[in-house]
Formats: C-alpha cells, sequence, structure tokens
C-alpha cells in the first residue's frame, strides 16, 4: 500500500484496526508555514484542521464505529472524534499526545503549560503531587 501527497506530509502514529491501516500527522500548507492535521485510511487522507490553522495528529484510536485522534490546533491540545474537534485547554503551550478509548471513555494524556496533563472525556484530572513540569507521552485505559 502506498501513501502518498504532492506535498510534503508526515505520519506520526499508526493504528491498525481490522484490516484497516491508518497513519495520523500533517500535510504542509503552501504558501503559509501551517500544517493541517489530518489522517489516511488505507492511502486515502481525512483532513481534520482548517487551513487556516496550524494542527497536527499525534495519536490515533479506531473503534468500530469511531475515529479519535489526540494532537494540537494552534498550540492547544486538542481531540478529534469523527472528524470534530474538541479543545481541551485554552492555554497555548499545551499537547495531546496519546489517545486511548474505554467503553465510552475517552483519555487523552500530554502537557499543559509545561506540566503532565490528562483529560479525561474532554474534563483535565487533577493528577496528585504533581509539581515538575513535564509531558505524559502514552495513555492506555485498560479494565479491571
Amino acid at each position: 500500500m502506498i501513501f502518498r501527497e504532492s506535498v510534503n506530509s508526515y505520519a506520526n502514529t499508526i493504528f491498525i484496526h481490522e484490516d484497516d491501516i491508518y497513519l495520523g500527522g500533517h500535510r504542509n500548507q503552501y504558501p503559509s508555514l501551517n500544517v493541517i492535521a489530518c489522517y489516511w485510511k488505507n492511502g486515502e487522507r481525512f483532513t481534520l484542521s482548517e487551513e487556516s490553522q496550524d494542527a497536527e495528529v499525534k495519536s490515533l484510536f479506531v473503534t468500530d464505529k469511531y475515529v479519535y485522534a489526540a494532537g494540537v490546533i494552534d498550540g492547544q491540545a486538542a481531540y478529534w472524534k469523527n472528524g470534530v474537534a474538541t479543545i481541551l485547554s485554552n492555554i497555548k503551550s499545551s499537547a495531546a499526545n496519546s489517545i486511548s478509548v474505554l467503553g465510552t471513555d475517552v483519555y487523552v494524556a500530554g502537557r499543559e503549560d509545561g506540566f503532565p496533563a490528562v483529560w479525561k472525556n474532554g474534563l483535565k484530572q487533577n493528577i496528585p503531587n504533581q509539581d515538575k513540569p513535564g509531558e505524559i507521552k502514552v495513555v492506555v485505559a485498560v479494565s479491571n
């Protein structure tokens, strides 16, 4: 299978669901320096952000019904569910690095204002004793 674009594009993540291969990342927007968030399913591109935005996909999670993508829109942590964006933070120095879904719960991990952050269903969660700068790169949701 060949994933090919007419402009520079970058894949940050891969997710395989049944017989489908998903790549998530961004493609360059010329002549602006913005990048456009998108994912590819078996080589077909699906654009998630507007051309006026600077956005990228950093993580994917796919179920039978939904494609979830986590990343950044204009410097803010965000995720998309079937193409509909949810901004997780109003802080311009935030990012969503990873997304995982368990049942109807959506977990996103990343950073906000230089500190680790986790969101559940769009709401930031308290991380006890969190006073050190950093970020969370991966979140995995599993049942007991």
